[in-house]
């Protein structure tokens, strides 16, 4: 998918998004100025059902570019020969290989290694090759809108542990199609908030940029 098109979708569903939110909690702009003590937020998500400590927060976000990405073909069997080789010391072991760019992750892309005995006996790959970013940096949305975002798109059921809230780059699979070893697409800065809802773990995608 070209960057014009891939932006043009990711555009309207941003509108969309925010259309609802205001008209459902007003502006979500205004609202996170006024939480810009994550303690105060913290404080009025749990009026929500919703608790999150105020520590795990991120203070700061940055203007951000999209990231140009390409789908690698993993030899698995080239994998496990040259782990086999070295063996790892213990019984049963889970290992997982991300990729990093500038300190964020790339979203769903990953080799995971499981051993028993020392030899590994499973491998998951999916392996998505930062290959450059975009020349122009846009602004992005702070923790405190992206939590403000999530209480407005949540289908509240139970109540909700947060424990974690990350910047990472998000290939939004909706929207965006890269099967194919070799084919090339845009992953876009994103919130990723993962939270407990009763005994299971959960994620949610916000979109960063501002509009």
């Amino acid at each position: 998918m070209n960057w014009p098109r891939a932006k043009t979708i990711l555009i309207i569903a941003l509108i969309i998004t925010n259309v609802f939110l205001v008209i459902t909690y007003g502006d979500f702009n205004f609202r996170a100025d006024e939480f810009r003590d994550h303690k105060a937020l913290s404080e009025f998500l749990a009026q929500k059902n919703i608790f999150v400590d105020a520590e795990i927060i991120p203070k700061e976000n940055r203007d951000m570019p999209v990231l140009f990405v390409q789908k690698l073909e993993i030899d698995r069997e080239q994998i496990n020969r040259a782990l086999s080789s070295q063996g790892v010391s213990a019984e049963q072991a889970k290992v997982i290989f991300k990729s990093v760019i500038d300190g964020m992750a790339i979203e769903k892309s990953h080799i995971t290694l499981f051993f028993e005995d020392g030899i590994p006996v499973y491998i998951e790959c999916e392996w998505l090759e930062a290959l450059n970013v975009h020349n122009r940096k846009q602004p992005t949305i702070s923790a405190a809108q992206a939590l403000l975002l999530f209480l407005a798109q949540i289908e509240q059921t139970r109540t909700i542990l947060i424990t974690g809230i990350e910047m990472i780059y998000w290939l939004d699979e909706t929207i965006m199609d890269i099967e194919t070893a070799g084919s090339v697409d845009t992953a876009f800065p994103t919130w990723k908030i993962t939270y407990k809802e009763a005994s299971y773990d959960r994620v949610m995608y916000i979109h960063a940029y501002k509009q």
